[in-house]
């Protein structure tokens, strides 16, 4: 499932993620919760962030996901909402 994070356990699953995928970087879940209009998570254990992209017209997007979790569709499906 996906859907926009609205809880502070949903903003600390997406700094969790981003944690376990750039492990040299460390991220909060007030961090995140300061980006969360631009942010999709989905239920499998990854989440995207969206903005606009300097490109006219353009989007960006990162999609993450646990590495534990890859190879499940979750990347795809994120990807596909974006």
């Amino acid at each position: 499932m996906i859907r926009e994070p609205a809880t502070h356990d949903d903003f600390a699953l997406c700094a969790e993620i981003c944690n376990a995928v750039g492990p040299g970087q460390t991220v909060t879940a007030a961090e995140v919760a300061e980006r969360r209009d631009s942010l999709l998570l989905h239920s499998g254990g990854g989440y995207a962030f969206v903005t606009r992209s300097s490109l006219v017209g353009s989007a960006y997007a990162m999609v993450r996901v646990r590495p534990k979790e890859r190879r499940r569709g979750v990347g795809s499906a994120l990807l596909g909402a974006v």
